[in-house]
């Protein structure tokens, strides 16, 4: 069964707005357009729902970054056409739509192993 993004928000306790820079992101399954309209279907909702908290105590580093940005969009400035993040960007793109949204110490995040990501206005 389809769901809209508000039934869809709703169902997960997470704002509208939270949910569409998820979509807008592309990290959400089995999403449908119906003209202007986006649904998810009620199982990938239901993945989503269910998955586990990732195991961040088992990581050996003291503290990880987080990196706070918003979903991908476009922009013209300083040869790139889009800012931001989106799970289909490759590894080049994702490192030029994120350049810039960084505020600390290369060596320090890459210590962590993992970046978990943001996604914020």
């Amino acid at each position: 069964m389809p769901l809209t993004i508000g039934q869809a928000a709703e169902a997960l306790g997470c704002a509208i707005t939270a949910f569409r820079r998820l979509v807008r992101a592309e990290l959400l399954p089995d999403l449908s357009r119906r003209g202007v309209r986006v649904m998810i279907l009620l199982e990938g909702l239901q993945a989503l729902a269910d998955r586990e908290a990732a195991p961040l105590h088992r990581l050996s580093a003291r503290e990880i970054a987080v990196l706070r940005v918003d979903a991908e969009e476009p922009v013209q400035e300083n040869g790139r056409g889009w800012i931001g993040f989106s799970a289909a960007l490759s590894p080049q793109g994702l490192l030029k739509g994120l350049r810039g949204w960084w505020r600390c110490d290369p060596a320090s995040v890459a210590a962590g192993g993992v970046l978990p990501v943001n996604l914020s206005g």
